[in-house]
């Protein structure tokens, strides 16, 4: 299988740029994936990420979307993948889950992506125990082994996730496995290639329950942040508002994501669905001026 770097999609060098505008897909729900990207080019986005856990995309898919942003002009570094699931109880659901997170990663490959995005696995939600985390971690190092041999003969990078320090299943007293930026360095360290890093989602930074904030993660993460997940929360709760809709302090994201030279996709993640259809793109691209303002020099 070729490797996805070599494809003919026109996906800047790392020596030719600093932060890219990128929005992930799901913006226009109503529309077909290739509708949507048509209209996200007539807006001026250039970068796109690909929501493979859609279920508007399926198999076969994947060639005809490639094709389509060649011809339109738009790059795609980072898509988001159906999400692992390696920490499962249930062996069948594990499998399952695998199995999709594999296709992801051949689906990036031929979308000739340079990254896909991958949630680390909580079982059903997260651990009370040590017993139970180290269980949860372990799972995860060997979940991502096996997923990182598929990601080496694709050509595809691993950028796995930040996890809010809720999520809607928890229970009292739960932490969330991959909330905490030094799990993930862990996590990242013990793998040790160069095909695994970081993707970091600002929104799921909640400083009133976790105790940092959003420029604190990035130093913690440094050089190993490969890619992002840019939206503002209330800072209680995550809810993938544009920048400066909520509490989060987007100067000093970005200042932090200058100071440790990230090269990569600024890549919006939110949620306009209850805009209506015929004011989503005037909104849209208000947000791409928004996200050009935020990054330039």
């Amino acid at each position: 299988m070729p490797d996805s770097t070599n494809r003919s999609l026109k996906i800047p060098s790392e020596s030719s740029y600093e932060m890219i505008p990128s929005i992930s897909t799901g913006v226009f729900p109503e529309l077909e994936l290739e509708e949507e990207i048509k209209r996200l080019a007539e807006i001026g986005w250039r970068c796109v990420e690909i929501n493979l856990g859609s279920p508007k995309f399926d198999e076969g898919k994947a060639s005809r979307i490639a094709k389509l942003c060649e011809e339109l002009g738009i790059s795609i570094i980072q898509v988001h993948g159906r999400n692992p699931g390696m920490a499962r109880r249930s062996e069948e659901e594990r499998s399952k889950f695998m199995r999709q997170a594999k296709e992801s990663i051949i689906w990036a490959g031929e979308l000739g992506a340079k990254w896909v995005v991958l949630h680390p696995s909580n079982r059903k939600a997260g651990y009370r125990t040590l017993e139970a985390l180290n269980d949860v971690k372990r799972s995860n190092l060997e979940g991502f082994l096996e997923l990182l041999e598929v990601a080496e003969v694709t050509g595809v990078g691993i950028a796995i996730e930040n996890l809010p320090p809720v999520l809607h299943d928890s229970i009292p007293g739960e932490r969330i496995f991959g909330a905490d930026p030094y799990e993930l360095l862990w996590l990242v360290k013990s793998i040790d290639s160069k095909r695994i890093g970081i993707c970091l989602d600002t929104n799921h930074i909640i400083p009133s329950i976790q105790g940092f904030d959003q420029y604190q993660a990035i130093k913690i993460i440094g050089h190993y942040l490969v890619a992002t997940h840019i939206s503002d929360n209330d800072g209680f709760r995550e809810q993938h508002l544009l920048p400066f809709m909520g509490k989060i302090d987007w100067n000093a994201v970005v200042r932090g994501l200058k100071e440790i030279e990230y090269r990569g996709a600024f890549n919006l993640e939110v949620h306009f669905t209850r805009i209506p259809l015929k004011l989503r793109g005037a909104l849209l691209s208000y947000a791409l001026r928004l996200v050009n303002e935020l990054i330039k020099d």
